[in-house]
């Protein structure tokens, strides 16, 4: 995920993405699991996802 602020490793996030097959968003939620500043105020950071919905998961990588 892009983040606009850091967020440490260890916090608990609730996500909400939009995919683009014009289905409404999905929601799940992660740990973070590590972070790295790529510009002033931008951050990539990557996410554990915690017991994601199996139909909510076939929408993204339909979409991919």
């Amino acid at each position: 995920l892009m983040m606009r602020q850091e967020v440490k490793p260890s916090t608990s996030l609730e996500i909400w993405l939009e995919l683009p097959d014009k289905g409404g968003p999905f929601y799940t939620r992660g740990k973070v699991v590590w972070a790295s500043q790529i510009e002033p105020q931008l951050w990539r950071t990557g996410v554990s996802l915690e017991k994601a919905e199996l139909m909510g998961l076939a929408r993204i990588f339909r979409g991919a």
